[in-house]
Order: structure tokens, then C-alpha cells, then sequence
């Protein structure tokens, strides 16, 4: 849902309780009893454009690795590592990052990129053919897949244009 709303330009405005007329009907109002549901939901600064959001979730319901992941993650995980199909275990470390929010598979704040959009992240993080340590930075703030690291060393340093301007 966050993904959805990143579009809208909000501004969030402060109005002093005497100026909102309901201001503490949610704290006087009683309790009703059922289970309690815990949701926490952050805001992050993941921009991506309507269309390219809609190419992730494409791309991410046509990756049978990320389909996996997907149905694991809702499905539940199993109590080992080993009942998992190989190519899953390497996030069993992470299970408890991982979740699905509109077919698509996030660590924490993070968007894991399928194999398909890699070269585009990448492309997109060394856009200003900035260095190894800065682009990681960029990506750590938004995007996730394994090795992400090792890609974007990988990328740069084979980066022509970088390699030119750098004495």
C-alpha cells in the first residue's frame, strides 16, 4: 500500500486539538474485544514511477525464484532450513525481514529486485557515475537481492565512462 501512495504529493499539516473537533475520539473510545492485531508499517523513499512499479510486480510474478520466495513468505516457512528448495535457503537468515506487499517481495524497507530488473537498478544507482562505496550507499537505502554488493563493484568497475573521468 505504502508503494501505491508514494505517487500522491502529501504534506502532512499539524492542527492543534482545540481546531479538530474529534480530536480524542479514538482514546475515549472503548475498546472492542477480539484479538489484538499488531501492524507496524514504516514510510520509506523507495520512487519508483507507476509504470516501472507495475514492471516489478510483472517481473517479479514471471521470476520462478521470486515466486518461491513469494509463496514461502506467505505460505509460511518451514521449521528447518533443509525442507526448503535450495535456491531458498540463502534467505532463511532473513526470514523474518522478508514480506509480500502488492506482488512484491520486500526486506525490511527494501525491494527485492528480480533478475530481470537487476541491470536496471543497476544502471539507475551508477547513474552518476558515482564510486563503489556511494552506489552501495544508494542501493542499501532502497533495493535488495543477493550479492547486490559484489553487482555493484562488479558494474562500476566495468563502467567505461566512469573508468574514463577517473585520473
Amino acid at each position: 500500500m505504502m508503494l501505491r501512495l508514494q505517487k500522491y504529493d502529501m504534506n502532512i499539516v499539524y492542527r492543534p486539538g482545540k481546531e479538530v473537533v474529534l480530536a480524542d475520539m479514538l482514546s475515549r473510545l472503548h475498546p472492542t474485544t477480539g484479538p489484538e492485531i499488531d501492524i507496524e508499517k514504516s514510510v520509506f523513499a523507495v520512487q519508483f514511477s507507476a509504470d516501472r512499479l507495475q514492471q516489478l510486480k510483472d517481473e517479479t510474478c514471471r521470476d520462478p525464484h521470486m515466486t518461491a520466495l513469494k509463496n514461502t513468505i506467505i505460505k509460511g516457512w518451514p521449521e528447518k532450513p533443509k525442507d526448503l528448495p535450495k535456491n531458498l535457503r540463502q534467505y532463511w537468515s532473513l526470514k523474518e525481514e522478508l514480506t509480500v506487499e502488492d506482488d512484491i517481495v520486500l526486506k525490511g524497507d527494501r525491494v527485492m529486485i528480480p533478475e530481470s530488473m537487476k541491470q536496471y537498478i543497476l544502471q539507475t544507482i551508477h547513474s552518476g557515475h558515482q564510486g563503489i562505496e556511494k552506489c552501495r550507499m544508494r542501493a542499501k537505502t532502497c533495493v535488495y537481492w543477493h550479492d547486490l554488493s559484489h553487482d555493484i563493484e562488479t558494474f562500476v568497475k566495468t563502467c567505461e565512462t566512469s573508468e574514463k573521468s577517473t585520473p
